[in-house]
């Protein structure tokens, strides 16, 4: 009788320690305000450009985050042709965790729209990517797998990349970015009432004009300044060029 108590009573331990690590690891998470599309209010920040995004989070101190990525794109090196939109193999990935210097593309300088949401994952902002692509551009990559699952899963790091169409409910405040590429193919309302049906909260969201790529139009960019300018009307304390 001893032994399975025992057993009970480790296994109980074990648990406790699990929970105590979880938590402990969410308030390191350094949560701050969070928004809301569901409330309809919140804070947003317009950027330029995809290393000013980068060292954005760098500035708030974001670590070991979950980041809703809404785009065209990949942003991953190898994962998409010069122009954007074909799938080709993958670079081999770097060894984890990089050690951050100016000379690596964790440095900012490097870092460019192709590649910087893995290095979002290798300096260690990033525990978890979701890329949500346009339904279109999703179906247009994918093909058959579309129709059986709306998300694809990958792993970089040891830790989960996800393609989607759409945003999964989250457990906990994402970093979410909306970049301008993924107005190419949908409408401002039709973005607001997607992020509003998904129920994502957020305490960092930014809005990127993505002007370091030219595979993104100026139209997409007009688009995303509507965007910042209709949730402004809406009540949300807005900063950067959308501001204006």
């Amino acid at each position: 009788m001893k032994q399975p108590f025992i057993a009970a009573i480790v296994l109980a331990a074990c648990a406790l320690a699990a929970l105590a690590v979880h938590v402990a690891s969410r308030q390191a998470r350094n949560y701050g305000p969070v928004s809301s599309f569901v409330a309809g209010k919140g804070s947003i920040a317009m950027v330029q450009t995809t290393t000013a995004l980068y060292r954005l989070w760098e500035t708030k101190a974001v670590r070991g985050r979950t980041v809703v990525h809404l785009g065209k794109f990949l942003h991953y090196m190898g994962d998409d042709s010069s122009s954007g939109y074909a799938v080709s193999q993958a670079a081999p990935p770097a060894p984890y965790p990089l050690k951050v210097t100016k000379s690596t593309p964790l440095g900012g300088e490097e870092i460019t729209y192709r590649n910087f949401l893995r290095a979002t994952m290798a300096g260690g902002i990033a525990r978890k990517i979701i890329n949500v692509l346009p339904p279109e551009e999703f179906r247009k990559r994918f093909g058959a797998k579309a129709d059986l699952a709306p998300e694809v899963f990958e792993y970089e790091y040891v830790s989960p990349r996800i393609v989607a169409m759409r945003i999964a409910p989250q457990h906990e405040p994402v970093l979410l970015n909306i970049d301008a590429s993924f107005f190419a193919d949908e409408t401002v309302p039709a973005v607001i009432e997607m992020l509003r049906r998904s129920g994502v909260t957020a305490d960092v969201v930014t809005v990127c004009l993505a002007e370091d790529s030219p595979d993104v139009t100026e139209s997409s960019r007009e688009k995303a300044r509507e965007f910042m300018q209709t949730i402004k009307a809406a009540g949300w304390s807005v900063a950067g060029e959308g501001a204006h």
